[in-house]
């Protein structure tokens, strides 16, 4: 009785190997792929979250803010990426209340944030009215 291993067991073990490497490389370069995309999307919400706190200029908006416009950075690499970033705001009027018994009203704007096709953010704000 021989107490070595055959050809076809060695190829048949360098074969599993490389099928097992093969599956943990995908594996590890999916991973990658779903973190950047991640990263990105969690980046554009940033800057759709800086660009919806400018509560005063909330009124029927319907046009293009380019971030860089809405922040003033003195670092020069961030100020180019900053350029490139064309935000698409849109402002809707959702309804306007008057209580009869109080000299008081409020309207409900919805305002859509949106990053070419990347990201879209959407908040409601409750302005009162004289």
């Amino acid at each position: 009785m021989k107490k070595a291993l055959s050809i076809i067991e060695v190829l048949i073990s360098i074969l599993l190997i490389s099928v097992v490497i093969a599956s943990l490389l995908s594996l590890k370069s999916n991973n990658l792929s779903l973190l950047e995309k991640s990263y990105e999307k969690e980046r554009y919400n940033s800057y759709i979250s800086v660009l919806a706190y400018d509560y005063e200029n909330i009124n029927n908006r319907n046009k293009n803010i380019f971030v860089s416009d809405k922040i003033n950075i003195k670092d020069d690499d961030l100020k180019r990426e900053l350029n490139s970033i064309k935000v698409n705001v849109k402002d809707e009027i959702k309804g306007t209340k008057v209580f009869d018994e109080m000299i008081l009203s409020y309207q409900v704007i919805k305002s859509k944030y949106t990053i070419e096709d990347k990201t879209t953010k959407v908040f409601f704000t409750i302005r009162l009215v004289d």
